[in-house]
């Protein structure tokens, strides 16, 4: 990870595109071979977050392929197919130190396994912060890869997810993850 990003003043190409899923189109971008974003194109506030991704990043997007993407579209692919458990995609957390410990510790939670929010407090040291580490989990930029679809509430329900909660209900299942709303899927 780059602690350096917002005092660079070399200016770096950062580039954009579309990335599909069985479950929606996500945006992808990708500064200095690093992904550090990815989020459902239809969610309320995609255009504000990636709109902040850009300001923080100081620079345009430009709309062209990229390695990282094509790695990132086959392990998404081979994820949703059931044969995919982690990703090797190189990431970079675009927020300040806390956000960035919290998305490093997200990236932790086992495939198919579930926390708490006050779980996750715990394993990141911040057993007293359950309500900042349940903020920073909620602004994660980089979903799926960045498993925060993996905590949920204390009384086993779902929860919120900026994808959606149908789309957090279907990660969870296609992990084999189980929670008290468990319920039929409706078909993307």
């Amino acid at each position: 990870m780059n602690n350096e990003l917002y005092f660079s003043k070399t200016i770096q190409t950062i580039y954009i595109q579309d990335i599909e899923s069985p479950i929606g189109t996500l945006g992808a971008v990708v500064h200095n071979d690093y992904l550090v974003f990815l989020q459902f194109k239809d969610a309320v506030h995609y255009e504000r977050d990636l709109k902040k991704c850009k300001q923080l990043l100081r620079k345009e997007l430009v709309n062209e392929s990229h390695p990282v993407f094509e790695a990132l579209q086959q392990q998404l692919n081979e994820y949703f197919a059931g044969n995919r458990q982690s990703f090797d995609i190189p990431i970079e957390f675009v927020g300040s130190p806390f956000q960035r410990r919290v998305w490093e510790c997200l990236v932790d939670v086992p495939f198919g396994n579930t926390l708490s929010y006050t779980q996750q407090a715990e394993r990141c040291g911040q057993p007293t912060a359950v309500r900042a580490v349940s903020s920073a989990v909620a602004l994660n930029k980089v979903l799926i890869l960045v498993p925060c679809h993996r905590i949920i509430a204390s009384d086993g329900n779902t929860g919120g997810y900026s994808g959606g909660t149908n789309r957090k209900q279907f990660l969870l299942q296609l992990e084999g993850a189980h929670t008290e709303s468990d319920q039929l899927l409706q078909m993307w």
